[in-house]
């Protein structure tokens, strides 16, 4: 199965991280550890403002890093990370800091579907498949509108966007059209849900997010904040 996957030779793997000190050394040297075909995954970590050591443990990872001055939520440091990946890095993938115990596997389920035309895929994490999730694969050129000024000025400074899962929302309406955070997409031939598996720390933010996301109060909250981005 590994040996059948086309594509290119780096792709860079965008990790937002806050305050995760504890965790990102062990994710830097998961992802590295990772054989795919002769793929070298190459993680870029963006430091979202921590007020605790996590750019100290990425730096001595010997990780590339992007260190934010001031935390702007999980939108902004996407936004600078988005901005550091190459056009000519065909395809790249986010991770979220707190995942652990990536196989290789897993990454091949999450690019598979780019090579049959999909844009964008997301995968399952913490027993959940959710429009959600942070775990993506991505053909870099469905991105290059957030680069435009419309989108950069909302990522960067926006504060809707800094609401709970406000970058997953906007990711999905950008490739695919679909507002409604926890909905299929309109368009599924742009998207694909995969049931990749990722683990996370116990006791992580995104266990207890997808824990918090099974309730439904939690669920209609979540949809009514998110939606709130699209009516301007």
């Amino acid at each position: 199965m590994l040996q059948g996957i086309n594509m290119p030779e780096n792709i860079p793997v965008l990790i937002c991280a806050y305050n995760e000190e504890r965790n990102i050394r062990a994710i830097i040297a998961n992802i590295r550890r990772l054989r795919i075909a002769g793929i070298e995954l190459k993680p870029l970590v963006v430091d979202d403002g921590s007020t605790d050591n996590t750019a100290e443990e990425v730096q001595r990872a010997g990780a590339e890093l992007i260190r934010l001055e001031r935390n702007l939520g999980k939108a902004g440091a996407f936004f600078y990370g988005l901005q550091r990946i190459s056009p000519d890095n065909k395809v790249f993938l986010s991770i979220d800091a707190d995942v652990e115990g990536i196989q290789p596997e897993q990454i091949v389920k999450l690019t598979e579907p780019l090579q049959r035309g999909r844009l964008m895929t997301i995968g399952s994490v913490c027993g959940a498949m959710s429009a959600l999730s942070g775990q993506r694969a991505y053909k870099t050129s469905a991105l290059s509108t957030l680069l435009s000024p419309v989108y950069s000025n909302m990522l960067n400074a926006d504060s809707k966007l800094r609401i709970g899962y406000g970058i997953e929302v906007l990711l999905n309406y950008v490739v695919s059209g679909f507002t409604d955070p926890l909905a299929p997409p309109r368009t599924p031939r742009e998207i694909e849900f995969v049931a990749t598996a990722f683990q996370c720390v116990a006791g992580s933010n995104t266990q207890q997010a997808n824990h918090k996301l099974r309730a439904p109060q939690e669920v209609e909250r979540t949809r009514k904040m998110c939606g709130s981005i699209f009516k301007r």
